[in-house]
């Protein structure tokens, strides 16, 4: 499962947020943000993913374009 789907299924599950000790007004934030296709930035992700317990399997491959 990628970052953005991942962080997805945390933000429409409301028991894992709530269980994460998340702030309840940050996902009402994310949701609105989804709703209306709003950029949600990949750093905000992986930290709300990180304090939800989410564990990154592998780092993110780079490849070079040249």
């Amino acid at each position: 499962m990628n970052t953005d789907t991942a962080f997805e299924a945390l933000v429409k599950n409301r028991y894992a947020w709530v269980k994460a000790g998340l702030p309840e007004r940050n996902r009402w934030r994310f949701l609105f943000m989804f709703k209306h296709n709003k950029n949600i930035r990949q750093d905000t992700k992986t930290k709300y993913l990180k304090r939800a317990g989410f564990m990154l399997k592998n780092e993110p491959i780079w490849e070079s374009p040249f």
